[in-house]
Parts: structure tokens; sequence; C-alpha cells
């Protein structure tokens, strides 16, 4: 009788990584969302960034602290004069875009 279940512990283990496998090989890594979701590549924020939800969301910032930045979500040569202003960087990181 315990042969028996130990048995059926083993296949049912078996089964269990035969199908967690095939899952990551043709739906991939479930990890892999929750890794980017902790590094987050639209940092730092610089020059010619492309994020423009957030460039706006900077020249707004940037603005309630006296700069005069039309938002318009272009990281420019504007953009990055106004943030040296205010932080004496052309760059801005994520922690540091939160505080602003």
């Amino acid at each position: 009788m315990k042969k028996k279940a130990v048995i059926i512990s083993v296949s049912v283990i078996i089964v269990v990584l035969i199908v967690a496998g095939t899952y990551l090989i043709f739906v991939g890594n479930p990890m892999k969302d929750v890794k980017k979701k902790l590094t987050d590549d639209r940092f730092p924020l610089k020059s010619g960034s492309t994020h423009s939800g957030l460039v706006e969301e900077l020249q707004k910032k940037l603005n309630a602290k006296g700069q005069n930045l039309t938002v318009d979500g272009d990281f420019g040569p504007k953009t990055t004069e106004a943030l040296k202003a205010v932080t004496g960087k052309s760059e801005i990181t994520k922690s540091e875009f939160n505080k602003l």
C-alpha cells in the first residue's frame, strides 16, 4: 500500500514538472514581467528620452520649481537646462524624479 502511494506521489510530481517545463518553453518565463516591474528601464531620464508622458510630468515638476518650459514631452536642450538649474544635473533617476 505504501509503495503504491509513493509511486502515485512521484508520478504526480513528474507530471507537474513536465507541465511547468512545457509552459516555460511555449509561453515564456512568467517572472520576466515581475523583473521588468522591479527594474524600470525608463530611467534615468535624459536628453533624447522618448518616454513623453514621463518627460511631460518632469516638465510640469520643473515648472512648479520656477522654470518656464513648454510641456511637450520632448526632452531637449531647454528641458536639460531647466533640470540643471533645479538639480545641478543633466539627467534624473527614478528616485530623484519622485522627490522632485
